[in-house]
Order: structure tokens, then C-alpha cells, then sequence
């Protein structure tokens, strides 16, 4: 209620000064920036590597624009990507989220390959992403593109159960200055400065900086923890079009920012476990360049390089990591039927770490290297009408050496606006060193819990997990079919089904206790290995529909998701913990309105059944005597309010998780970081550009 008294306040206060706003603005200007047909006719590339119409793209694709993430009042990637049907989004704490597709989520999670204008941004300490890294100027991004299934054919492994393509404006389209500044309650300060220049005629650029302070959540009682969060982070982007048939892209960025968070460390004295505050110092950069070379209306080639440096520091363990990559595309037609793109890479991964009795690596430094190719055959079987695909991927890693990743598909348009597609997919998530030679000392238990004849007082037992270089990759076979139908010009349902067959997951195997003295303890290693299979089956629907007027937008989205483990034998029973760990049912309901000419609305409710927490994929011997965090189901609701006082000067007003003071999203028992509670938010923007 505080919430809504507050606005209230705003609007009354701010009321006198947009009626005074000069109607030089066009009211289109205000409009929602896409009609649903014209949304249908946005050309997308990730599930092709060439342009090509949303609305005729055989897989379950999903678009978030601009206007999309502005509206939202997302103020982070992982925050915009609620939007995405199908999309399992969990916030850990401040400063951490769990971020999957169609299942496997946790703050590891690691069968969902995420690109930044091309640029792979997974960590192959344990191949997936550390997503408080991750900031854009989201001003700046034009478009998400995000593929719920596998990727692999044209993207590599670890496109297992999704693919995101963040891409950012070409700099021709954020010429000017443009300045944000905002504060709220848990958004404490942040802002950002952005600048678009010109150089000769066919050479444009911008440069931008942005810092925010987001404050520490809570725990279940209500108290406030140690998860605050700061980063500052500056960037260019320049596009040169030296002639009609190339573009020439360079970027690059660096960041540094402490991430702070609570840590449980197991101990062999007194109560077993060391809890403290401490920070992440979180410090990098990147440089990217692409050349986009057209050879015809029907062929091109683009080549593509980049460096990515990170390097994180916590009490626990120091990492730097180093990627060198090189990408090379050609796309042509074969005859007036067949449309062909073909390609190689090559990168090298190169870490340094430093350890600790919780968190270390053997070796400490490890370079490694991945070759791929792939090729992909588009054939029109009846113009207009039935389209097939047929391709693969074979790459070359330094974990388990050659691995292959065709996949088909078709697409059938029976009629105009309906279209039938289906695919049948090879994925593989290759392992990352948290597989191959990590040591994790993840509990340590009193002897008497464990074997309850025994004589309080006896030596403790010390529970690690152990990589094992002998590792092989996970596979999975998908199964895929979609509908879309677009009845009316304003109508537009979406629904996709899959089938998803896995074999060789990560499980743990159990050792026999072994004796350690200095001082006393028993010592139980739980070895990483490929002890489970696993079956998952979903359903995702969307329904969008936009008022004639484009002053009204609702969309509304259901998914479904099942789970099945099956251990192989050997593996320790807990291993099957992880099919809990997602919930069956998520829906979402967002509402898009302009009441006033200069007033835009838009609230989105959520609702996330009920999700057992816990510790990870791999099993861990003793999980039973866990603390165990039960996830209930949530259902969750944000408001915006933005004004348009002048044509260059907006003011936004955003309520976050509004319906409870704080609630759980994920649990993060498993490198010894506690999971904190979301609580309610609000926050203002002034946006001024010129």
C-alpha cells in the first residue's frame, strides 16, 4: 500500500507539469514502437545464421525488443529475460541468479549458451555464466534473441537447452547524448552517460559509462545480509562502412565492481563451519572485432574475432581467465532452392587460479583449446510452402577430443499466417573444469549424525568433491514441434512442445572413508562422473494480442515442464535431487496501456510454482542432513509508470515484487555462498536525451 500512496504522490505532484508538456511530440513517437505484424516480419539470426522472418523460423524462438525491455523495468539482463516464455528465471541474491531453459537451473547451470553480438560469454570454469557480469547499457541493446532448445548445429557445444543472443544498436542509431539517472530502495543510485559521434561520412561511434549501488536483500526473518552490490563499467562501439558491400564492428568494454555475500565454510574444530561476510572483487574487459563482407543479394561472409579477460577474487579462490577466439561464416545459394552456410572457429581458454581448503584446482593453471565446422543446408521442397534443414557440427575440445551435433528440422505453411515446425537435435555440454579437476570441500558432519551407535565426541567426517579428468560429455537427443498462428493482424498465438532425451548427466560416485590425522577426521570423496540419464517433456504457449490504436498490449504465457532422473549403478542416490529443482508451471501475464497521451502504463504478474531447493546436480553424500530450504510458490507483481514530460525528457516510476514484503526464489548450498530472500523495490528514472 506504501507503494501506491507513493504514487499517487508522484502523479499528483508531476500531473501540472505534463500538461504543460508542448505537443510538438508526435503521439506515434509514445505508441508501442512495433505492431504484432510487423514483429512477425523482424528479421532474426540466431537460428540460422542469416536473416531471416521471425514468423517463418523453425524453432521455438522468442524476441524481446527495446521497447520491450524499456517498458518492463528491468534494470538487468536477467530481470528482462521474466519476460521470455519457457525461461526458468531465479534470483539467488543481490548480486546472483540461476538462469536456464526447459530445466537443469541453478546458480551452475550450464546447458544454456549466452552470446553478446556473437560474443560467447560462458565461463569454462564451469560452462555457464556468471550473470552479475553481464551489463549492458540496455539503452543500447536493439534486440534479445533467445531459442528455448538446442542451438548446437550452428553454435557449439553447451547449446543444450537454449541459446541468447544479446544484440547491441549499430552506433548510427544512438547518435546524441543521452543521460540516466535513477535511485530507489533497493536500486540505491545508479546512472549512466552515453555519447554518439560521427567521423568522416561513413564512420560512426559511441562511448558510454554507467554505474549502479544496488542494496543487500534479506534472510527469512527479515534481516538484512551482506549481498550488496557495485559495478562501474565503460565502452565503445564504432561501425565503419568503408564501401556498400562491408561493415566493420569494434567494441570493447572494462568493469570492476565488488559483489558481497555471505559464506559457509566447513572447518574440522569447534562447530564444524566458519560463516562471514566478505566480498567478490569482480574485475575485466573485452575487445571484439566483425567483418561483415556481402558477396550478392544471396551470399556473404563474415568474420569475426574477440579477447575476454575476467578475473574474480574471494576469500575462497582467486581466477583469471583469458579466451582468445576467431569465427569465420559464408553463406551462399545453391541453385534457386537451396540456401547454404558453412563455417570454422577456433578459440583458447587459458586460467589461473589460486585455491583454498574450500575451492581449488589441480592443476592451478590450464590453457585449452576447441576447433569446430559446421554446415547447414536450407532446401525449399515446395516454394513458399515446405522447407527442410539439414546440417552439423563437429568440434574438437581438449576434455573429451572429437564431438558431432547434427540436427533437421522442417517448416510447413499450409496457408498464410500459420506455420508447423519440428526438429530433431544432437546436443552435447562438453565438460569445464569444475568437472575435470576440481576439489570442493563441501561439509563436514559430526560422526554421531551419520552413525547414530556411535559415542558422541567422535572425529568429525570431511565430505569433499572431486573432478575426475575422465569425464565425458552430457548428450541429448531433442525432439521438437511448434505452431504458430496469426488469425488477425493484432492475434498471434505461439506453442511449442519437446521431448528431450539425456544420457550421461553428471552424478557423484561414493569412496570408502578414508582416516586422516592432525588433526583426527574421517575424510568421504564423492567423485564426479556420467551415473545418470534423464527424460524432460514440456509445453510452452504465448498469446499476444495489440489494439488497433497500438495503445493497448497484453501477452500471456504458460509453461510447462517434468523432470525424470533415472541413476545409473554406482551413483549415490541423491543424485536425483536435481529433478526437483524446477518448477512444473510458470505463467505470466503483462499488460502494456497508454491512458494518457503522454502516459504509458504497464504492470506484469508472475507466477512460479512451488520449487524444492537443492544442493546441486551432482549428488552429495549426507544431503539428508542438509537444511533444506522449501521454495513455495510465489506469484509476484511489477508496476511502471513512465511520463513523458518533454519530447527529449522521460520519468519512470517502478514498483518490483510488490505483493510480498520478501519471498524465496533458489537456494545456493553448494559453494558455501547463502541465498538470500528478494524483497520489494521501487525505484525512479529520469531519462534525458539530446
Amino acid at each position: 500500500m506504501t507503494f501506491v500512496k507513493n504514487i499517487w504522490v508522484c502523479l499528483i505532484l508531476i500531473g501540472p507539469m505534463i500538461s504543460c508538456v508542448p505537443d510538438a511530440q508526435a503521439e506515434d513517437d509514445l505508441l508501442v514502437s512495433l505492431s504484432l505484424e510487423e514483429l512477425m516480419n523482424v528479421e532474426v539470426t540466431l537460428a540460422s545464421r542469416k536473416e531471416e522472418r521471425l514468423f517463418e523460423t523453425a524453432a521455438a524462438i522468442f524476441v524481446l525488443t527495446q521497447e520491450d525491455i524499456r517498458r518492463s523495468g528491468a534494470t538487468s539482463i536477467p530481470e528482462a529475460l521474466r519476460l521470455v516464455p519457457g525461461m526458468q528465471v531465479a534470483r539467488l541474491d543481490a548480486n546472483k541468479w540461476a538462469i536456464s531453459a526447459r530445466g537443469f537451473n541453478d546458480r551452475l547451470a550450464q546447458k544454456l549458451l549466452v552470446l553478446i553480438d556473437g560474443r560467447t560469454v560462458y565461463t569454462p570454469i564451469f560452462s555457464g555464466v556468471f550473470w552479475g557480469v553481464q551489463d549492458l547499457m540496455l539503452e543500447d541493446v536493439e534486440r534479445i534473441e533467445l531459442i528455448r532448445g538446442p542451438g548446437a548445429t550452428l553454435w557449439g557445444a553447451n547449446a543444450v537447452n537454449g541459446i541468447i543472443n544479446i544484440i547491441t544498436k549499430n552506433a548510427q542509431d544512438t547518435q546524441g547524448t543521452l543521460i540516466r539517472l535513477g535511485a530507489g530502495t533497493e536500486e540505491r543510485g545508479f546512472g549512466a552517460v552515453r555519447y554518439g559521434g560521427k567521423w568522416g561520412k561513413n564512420t560512426y561511434f559511441r562511448l558510454y559509462t554507467k554505474y549502479f549501488n544496488r542494496d543487500a536483500f534479506v534472510d527469512a526473518s527479515g534481516k538484512t545480509k551482506a549481498d550488496d552490490w557495485s559495478q562501474f563499467r565503460t565502452g565503445f562501439r564504432s561501425d565503419w562502412q568503408p564501401s556498400l558491400q562491408d561493415h566493420i564492428t569494434t567494441q570493447g568494454a572494462i568493469f570492476t565492481g565488488k559483489a558481497g555475500q555471505t559464506f559457509k565454510v566447513p572447518t574440522l574444530t569447534g562447530s564444524y563451519e566458519d560463516i562471514f561476510d566478505a566480498d567478490t572483487d569482480q574485475v575485466g574487459g573485452h575487445f571484439l572485432a566483425r567483418w561483415d563482407h556481402t558477396l550478392s543479394a544471396t551470399s556473404g561472409t563474415v568474420l569475426q574475432t574477440f579477447y575476454d579477460r575476467n578475473r574474480r577474487m574471494d576469500p575462497l579462490s582467486a581466477i583469471l581467465r583469458e579466451t582468445y577466439d576467431v569465427d569465420f561464416q559464408h553463406r551462399f545459394a545453391l541453385g534457386r532452392r537451396q540456401h547454404v552456410v558453412w563455417g570454422m572457429g577456433y578459440r583458447t581458454n587459458r586460467d589461473t587460479t589460486r585455491g583454498s581448503l574450500k575451492l581449488s584446482f589441480d592443476p592451478p593453471s590450464r590453457k585449452t583449446h576447441t576447433l569446430s565446422a559446421f554446415a547447414q543446408n536450407e532446401i525449399s521442397v515446395i516454394q513458399d510452402r515446405l522447407r527442410l534443414t539439414l546440417g552439423s557440427k563437429v568440434e574438437h575440445n581438449s576434455f573429451t577430443g572429437m564431438e558431432y551435433q547434427p540436427n533437421a528440422r522442417f517448416l510447413w505453411t499450409p496457408r498464410l499466417h500459420h506455420t508447423l515446425w519440428g526438429a530433431v537435435s544432437r546436443a552435447v555440454r562438453t565438460p569445464a573444469r569444475a568437472d575435470d579437476d576440481v576439489l570442493i570441500a563441501f561439509q563436514t558432519f559430526k560422526l554421531e549424525d551419520i552413525l547414530p551407535e556411535t559415542p558422541p565426541g567422535g572425529p568429525p567426517i570431511l565430505v569433499f568433491v572431486k573432478g575426475n579428468p575422465d569425464f565425458e560429455s552430457e548428450k541429448m537427443i531433442a525432439y521438437e514441434l511448434g505452431y504458430r498462428v496469426q488469425p488477425q493482424a493484432n492475434l498471434f498465438f505461439d506453442v511449442a512442445t519437446f521431448y528431450n532425451v539425456y544420457t550421461d548427466l553428471r552424478a557423484g560416485r561414493d569412496s570408502p572413508f578414508t582416516f586422516v590425522t592432525n588433526p583426527n577426521h574421517f575424510e568421504s570423496t564423492l567423485v564426479i562422473d556420467n551415473l545418470m540419464d534423464g527424460k524432460t517433456h514440456g509445453l510452452e504457449v504465448v498469446v499476444d494480442w495489440q489494439s488497433s490504436s497500438n495503445r493497448t498490449r497484453f501477452r500471456a504465457s504458460y509453461s510447462y515442464l517434468n523432470v525424470d532422473l533415472d541413476l545409473k549403478p554406482g551413483a549415490n542416490s541423491e543424485s536425483q535431487t536435481a529433478e526437483v529443482g524446477n518448477p512444473k508451471h510458470q505463467a505470466y501475464f503483462h499488460a502494456s496501456l497508454m491512458p494518457h497521451q503522454k502516459v504509458q502504463f504497464d504492470g506484469m504478474i508472475r507466477f512460479v510454482a512451488r520449487s524444492p531447493a537443492r544442493a546441486d546436480d551432482i549428488s552429495l553424500p549426507f544431503v539428508g542432513l542438509l537444511p533444506r530450504m522449501n521454495l513455495p510458490r510465489y506469484t509476484e507483481l511489477d508496476l511502471r509508470i513512465g511520463l513523458h514530460l518533454s519530447q527529449e525528457l522521460e520519468l519512470s516510476i517502478v514498483g518490483q515484487n510488490l505483493l510480498q514484503a520478501h519471498h524465496a526464489e533458489a537456494a545456493d548450498f553448494f559453494l558455501g555462498a547463502q541465498s538470500t530472500q528478494i524483497q520489494r523495490g521501487v525505484y525512479s528514472t529520469l531519462l534525458w536525451s539530446f
